[in-house]
């Protein structure tokens, strides 16, 4: 499988914990909110009948654009702020940890919220580091990966049903001290979280192994969330 392509531990498990919510049919129409350069889009693409990817980095789309030539699919430049797609057009959105990075994520939910076709439903991660003690290195994360704000599992779960959205699930990830304790030390690294292949697979099946043996906790470094419109 070709998500290795960051070779990083904790987007693997963003990947797979949200593709485990993915259920969709060959007839859907899919959104990835934030899509980069398509890589994450190329794989759920697989899953449904087109999907679409849409992103404020125009040299980000001009790369997909040119490298990636499924017929299903198609990359748009713009702001995810304010979508350029019609009201109940996507039977599913996807996101990965893209709406920290953007100040008015209230926004951002609320045009999702009006793309989605009723019924239908958002799934995305954010970033928490609610499990990160150490205030030196949250305020690095912040600065390097320019993030605007980080979300607690009750603000995400008041924010979407004031929006309007139902049944949402908002479940933190990497809650383990081990996986603390990893984010500190790739966050300090030359490489940051970029590793070698090996260390990726241990690393990232270590971090769903201390999850599955600690009791469910209300934080983490990531939330998972899915809702419905």
């Amino acid at each position: 499988m070709n998500i290795y392509f960051k070779r990083n531990p904790f987007k693997i498990y963003e990947f797979r914990s949200i593709n485990a919510f993915f259920k969709q049919s060959k007839y859907d129409t899919v959104l990835d909110l934030g899509c980069g350069k398509g890589t994450q889009s190329f794989l759920f693409a697989k899953q449904c009948n087109k999907l679409m990817g849409i992103d404020i980095d125009a040299e980000s789309i001009n790369w997909a654009n040119k490298w990636i030539k499924e017929k299903n699919m198609e990359f748009l430049h713009g702001r995810i702020e304010n979508l350029c797609f019609d009201t109940n057009k996507f039977d599913a959105i996807i996101s990965f940890c893209v709406i920290e990075h953007i100040p008015n994520y209230t926004k951002v939910l609320e045009e999702c919220f009006r793309c989605l076709k009723t019924g239908a439903s958002m799934i995305f991660s954010a970033d928490s580091l609610a499990t990160i003690e150490s205030p030196q290195d949250i305020t690095k994360h912040k600065k390097d990966c320019l993030v605007e704000h980080y979300f607690t599992k009750r603000e995400m779960e008041e924010i979407l049903t004031t929006i309007g959205f139902s049944e949402v699930l908002v479940a933190p990830i990497a809650r383990s001290k081990f996986s603390a304790r990893l984010f500190s030390i790739m966050l300090h690294r030359n490489n940051g979280f970029r590793m070698g292949i090996l260390s990726t697979l241990i690393c990232y099946l270590l971090i769903r192994i201390n999850d599955l043996f600690i009791s469910k906790k209300s934080k983490g470094i990531f939330l998972i969330v899915k809702c419905t419109k």
